[in-house]
């Protein structure tokens, strides 16, 4: 990690991820942990309240029959480069959801009636079921929900700490946000040597998600695929990885896979999720320090 530059000093105590500039960092956003951070400069209430309410938008017009209107909320959240978090090694790069993507899944997921009310409101049923999109992907998404919250925990991080490097964008580019209702524009954008930046509070962030579809099989429907066949071969036994590279040839991918289990069997779905929100979806938090060289002092 040596010799690659970050925004701030770090041997100092800060609330925000270090992160280098211009790269991305393998750490993700985690909205369950909203509810569990307090952080001087940073509404977690205001930014729970736009994750859950833009999912029940979503979920509130498709149903109702604007299934293109729903889809289309997706579109917006494609274009901020400065949040630094996923696997872009070279650069920072965010990919959205296309809509052919969001209607594919609720055309499927809406044909399922034990799927009905709040597990329909879940974001992590985008990660774990639409093709080629991974932690990633859900992370930028959501982040730009919360864009706003980010930007002002920036700005009073920025003159809590006096760094320097920080400054505010003269340029017209713009990045979008969630207001709770609509699709709105940012009025300010930081950057650093020209480098857009938004500072994220590290308390909620994460190494790994909980959750995904390979979780799902291995620890809810494997064990039943497993029972069922030793049942029909007389005891013998099959081990989990020989059935994912059975079903991967069958289905091509796992998420296929998962999708025709829960098409089937729901309750399974719901049974993972409700394990998830018991259990508490992470424990995997992110260190206050990072490695990296700085350029901002105080």
């Amino acid at each position: 990690m040596k010799n690659k530059r970050s925004i701030y000093d770090t041997s100092k105590d800060v609330d925000f991820l270090n992160s280098p500039l211009g790269e991305d960092v393998q750490v993700f956003f985690d909205p369950s942990l909203l509810g569990d951070v307090s952080i001087d400069g940073f509404d977690s209430n205001a930014a729970k309240k736009k994750v859950s309410s833009f999912f029940s938008k979503v979920v509130h017009l498709y149903s109702t029959g604007k299934k293109d209107e729903a889809a289309a909320l997706f579109t917006h959240f494609d274009e901020n480069n400065s949040f630094g978090l996923g696997y872009s090694k070279s650069s920072r790069k965010g990919r959205g959801l296309s809509t052919a993507m969001v209607i594919e899944l609720f055309d499927r997921l809406f044909k399922i009636t034990e799927l009905q009310g709040t597990t329909l409101n879940n974001p992590a049923l985008y990660q774990m079921f639409i093709q080629n999109f991974g932690p990633d992907r859900l992370t930028d998404l959501l982040l730009t929900l919360i864009a706003e919250e980010l930007t002002n925990f920036t700005n009073f991080e920025n003159k809590k700490f006096n760094i320097g490097c920080i400054k505010m964008s003269n340029a017209s580019n713009h990045y979008t946000y969630w207001t709770g209702s609509v699709v709105s524009n940012l009025k300010t954008i930081y950057v650093v040597n020209d480098v857009p930046v938004t500072l994220i509070p590290y308390k909620i962030l994460t190494k790994k998600y909980a959750f995904s579809i390979t979780k799902f099989l291995s620890d809810i429907v494997l064990p039943i695929v497993q029972e069922e066949y030793s049942k029909k071969n007389n005891g013998d036994t099959i081990s989990k990885r020989e059935i994912f590279k059975e079903k991967t040839r069958e289905y091509h991918h796992l998420k296929n896979f998962g999708m025709a289990v829960i098409e089937e069997k729901p309750h399974l779905l719901v049974q993972y999720l409700d394990t998830l929100r018991r259990d508490g979806s992470n424990t995997h938090s992110v260190p206050l320090k990072s490695e990296y060289d700085f350029i901002c002092h105080m």
